[in-house]
């Protein structure tokens, strides 16, 4: 009988398999004996290793015996200096300021205490306390400012600072309260109980009201707020957002004739800017209908919008965010008090990203500034600079670089006599100093 030719094939397969596998088993075998197989050299080490304490104490002696080396012994070589931590070589770089700054030099830089939420007013520094206190380092004649005496555990380090306007300032506390202080007698009160925690607030004076920009967080979602001190009537509370829009960054600035509100909406995908008239009588608050100015690229929790009017009915807003995959920088949005879509934002690029982005605008010796924190290069973690430039239709590139560190977390300027006061958080410290007008 015949037997099935693939049965016959089959088996021929299976018995070369077997053996196959019979070969690489050996094989494996040998390998791992040769790998196990101790050396003479590890052997005799093992050896000299069990002979006890004998042979380790006259090894140490033996040590003990020779010379040192002779580049140890070299006077022309000394050992290595300690290494420093980083905030000591921060103080180090302080007194080098003036060499940073070439218009504005010399920059005598004060130490006014630890990190805290802090903002520039014309008569010194505000410092709000974690207690919802504030403290004030005043101005000590026309460059000096005195420091404040409370610990670092006093102060939130992280914190944005407050929006000041001429008689009060504006925060929204850790326990999500819309908080205001008198700059006169330092009392505080809480003025809304829905604000998103820790979040920056915008304030702008009108018809002699403060009207404050701030964003609510009602049912886990975020809106942009107003909320305007009493006129002739009573206080007054608006929401400002946009319906079916959230918010996630305000700002306000002066306007002519009336203020006007700057709100991102900020997403991972696309990120709206809004911008609105907010009309401001002694009696009532309106708001104008909201335009969308401008679509930019998607955002992140700690992308803020700012804002500043350059000239009657002109507001330019920045934005520091990611332009594209591999591009990070300010856009520069030309605001039109008609209304209406924005141009294409001009961009400035930065060597890197950074998050946060700290940037800051003003006015003061007779023209506008802006002050932003970029990274000094393209390298991670390479350290960060703080620039001041003259606004123009264009970004400047650059600008003059007023100080070094680390890792910034804010910053706030305020026009004073005969130039500006100057402060921001570095590396667990809260720094200032007074810019006089270049001549």
């Amino acid at each position: 009988m015949l037997s099935d030719p693939l049965a016959r094939t089959s088996n021929r397969l299976t018995a070369r398999t077997w053996l196959f596998g019979v070969g690489l088993v050996g094989v494996g075998l040998l390998l791992s004996s040769a790998c196990h197989a101790p050396s003479k050299q590890a052997s005799e080490e093992s050896l000299g290793a069990s002979t006890g304490l004998a042979l380790a104490s006259a090894a140490t002696s033996a040590d003990a015996a020779a010379p040192l080396p002779k580049a140890q012994l070299d006077p022309t070589q000394p050992p290595p200096p300690a290494p420093r931590p980083f905030v000591d070589e921060v103080a180090a770089q302080d007194e080098k300021y003036a060499e940073l700054s070439t218009a504005w030099g010399p920059l005598e830089v004060v130490d006014l205490g630890p990190a805290a939420s802090v903002a520039a007013t014309p008569t010194g520094v505000v410092f709000v306390t974690r207690d919802d206190h504030i403290v004030i380092a005043p101005r000590k004649g026309k460059a000096g400012l005195s420091p404040v005496d409370l610990p670092p555990e006093a102060f939130s380090k992280y914190g944005f600072g407050p929006a000041a306007s001429n008689s009060h300032v504006y925060w929204a506390s850790h326990r999500g309260q819309l908080m205001r202080a008198s700059l006169q007698t330092l009392a505080s009160e809480p003025l809304f109980d829905r604000a998103r925690p820790n979040s920056r607030t915008s304030v702008q004076t009108a018809a002699g009201r403060d009207v404050v920009a701030f964003i609510a967080e009602i049912e886990q979602r975020r809106f942009a707020y107003i909320w305007a001190s009493p006129g002739t009537s009573s206080a007054e509370v608006l929401d400002a957002s946009a319906d079916g829009h959230e918010a996630t960054s305000v700002a306000l600035v002066q306007g002519i004739p009336h203020p006007r509100l700057v709100v991102l909406e900020g997403r991972t995908s696309m990120s709206p800017v809004h911008a609105r008239t907010v009309r401001v009588t002694p009696r009532r608050v309106i708001l104008d209908p909201n335009d969308v100015a401008w679509i930019g690229p998607g955002s992140h929790e700690l992308t803020e919008i700012h804002a500043i009017d350059t000239k009657p009915g002109h507001t330019i807003a920045f934005l520091p965010t990611q332009r594209d995959f591999d591009g990070f920088g300010v856009a520069q949005l030309f605001l039109d008090r008609r209304g209406g879509e924005a141009q294409e934002p001009k961009w400035q690029l930065y060597p890197n990203g950074l998050d946060p982005a700290p940037l800051t605008a003003g006015h003061f010796c007779g023209k506008d500034y802006v002050l932003y924190v970029r990274p000094s290069e393209k390298r991670p973690h390479s350290p960060q600079e703080l620039h001041l430039a003259v606004l123009s239709d264009e970004m400047p590139a650059e600008g003059e670089v007023l100080a070094r560190s680390r890792a910034f977390n804010d910053v706030s300027v305020a026009q004073v006599a005969g130039g500006a006061l100057l402060v921001w958080t570095a590396d667990r410290r809260t720094w200032g100093v007074v810019l006089h007008c270049p001549h």
